[in-house]
């Protein structure tokens, strides 16, 4: 009786982490939370449909586009087949199409851009991520996929010296709710503004980059990068030739005095 309730226990537990039984979830304009399975789907018109989460009958319920403000799905069966035979750009830009209404067109576009990076083709990779520029970012489970292809973004415009047009996209996303996201927001801003005072030599620049740097050493003090975050903050200082230095190296010794970056301060 014992080993039967662990085998009925256990594959209840199968069951729940089944992608078919997983949670997906759309949010009305009206703020209202609807909890589906994984089978949202979309007509050629946009509008959804969708199977209620827990309801026994099944049954397949209509929601015009007009009304919804996101959609989300646990990763469809497609993308994941793609991820494991590592699929071409050309394979992830369809699927970015065909995912777009339930939030998985950035994580396509990021794998399609890293495919193409792979194959040695950057100019093809920096396109694919420009389509993520002014995103509109409703939908907070795709956020962390929108921050990995702005930062690869903003390294493509650093290695092309094109410092200007890589502060603005890391601006987009300092003010989001995830800290992760808006910490390396700030650590990315911070990159972009230290490249181009290296290429110009400009010691207010440098300063700007502190400032990122610093920024999210403050905000954000329990991230496994705030060693990091507070270092960079004063070598951009140190190249400022600003004595205000010191603090940052005061405050990384003191918060994080056994962390290699401590023990590379001067």
């Amino acid at each position: 009786m014992k080993k039967t309730l662990i085998l009925t226990a256990a594959a209840g537990m199968l069951l729940a982490a089944s992608p078919a039984f997983a949670q997906g979830i759309i949010v009305k304009k009206d703020g209202t939370e609807i909890k589906t399975t994984s089978k949202i789907e979309v007509s050629e018109k946009g509008d959804y449909r969708y199977t209620e989460y827990g309801d026994k009958t099944k049954a397949v319920k209509p929601i015009k586009k007009s009304e919804v403000k996101w959609a989300w799905r646990p990763k469809p069966k497609k993308i994941r087949q793609l991820d494991e035979s590592k699929g071409s750009a050309s394979d992830y830009l369809k699927l970015a199409e065909e995912f777009k209404a339930v939030s998985w067109e950035p994580y396509c576009l990021l794998q399609a851009a890293k495919a193409e990076l792979t194959a040695g083709n950057k100019k093809e990779a920096v396109a694919i991520l420009e389509k993520l520029r002014g995103y509109k970012r409703v939908n907070p489970k795709n956020e962390e996929h929108v921050m990995a292809a702005y930062e690869l973004l903003v390294k493509a415009y650093i290695d092309q010296g094109e410092f200007d047009k890589a502060v603005p996209v890391t601006e987009t996303l300092v003010g989001s709710a995830n800290d992760n996201v808006a910490c390396s927001a700030f650590l990315s801003k911070g990159d972009a503004l230290k490249a181009k005072a290296a290429a110009s030599g400009d010691k207010e620049t440098f300063k700007r980059a502190a400032l990122a740097y610093f920024e999210a050493a403050l905000l954000f003090p329990k991230s496994e990068k705030n060693a990091a975050a507070l270092f960079a903050a004063y070598s951009c200082m140190v190249e400022a030739k600003d004595a205000r230095a010191q603090k940052f190296a005061e405050i990384l010794k003191k918060n994080h005095p056994r962390s290699p970056e401590a023990a590379k301060l001067k």
